[in-house]
């Protein structure tokens, strides 16, 4: 399913932050306690679905690196969600490559880059329905 940005001030936020040369960081290691703690821990109360959802496609916590070194937040294609309290919020569909090397599949994201802070954190992946 395609979604579209949320509105004309998603597009200008985007826009701003592009001409800006505004670099993003991403901390790997962030990413990698996300999916070994949440995503893919079938013993999380919430992630144990999700980790059901992607055993089905091969990735398990003992193959975790494998998925993570696919999980990379580009403005190009991210859709901003919203600005809380937290920080700015954004969703980016990501195609990773399956273990199996011959099948792919596009999972969505979702990512916060906190206020005040040039970091970008996963904050999960959904898997489809």
């Amino acid at each position: 399913m395609k979604r579209k940005r949320s509105d004309k001030s998603s597009d200008e936020s985007l826009e701003a932050l592009n001409a800006a040369g505004d670099e993003l960081v991403m901390d790997d290691k962030k990413t990698l306690v996300k999916l070994v703690g949440y995503v893919l821990n079938p013993e999380h109360e919430h992630g144990k679905h999700k980790a059901a959802y992607f055993k089905s496609i091969g990735f398990t916590l003992e193959n975790h690196e494998e998925l993570a070194n696919q999980l990379k937040f580009s403005l190009a294609g991210a859709i901003l969600r919203e600005e809380s309290q937290w920080g700015t919020h954004y969703e980016l569909d990501i195609e990773i490559n399956l273990p199996n090397n011959q099948d792919k599949r596009t999972i969505v994201t979702a990512w916060i880059r906190p206020k005040g802070t040039k970091e970008i954190r996963l904050v999960t992946v959904i898997p489809p329905k």
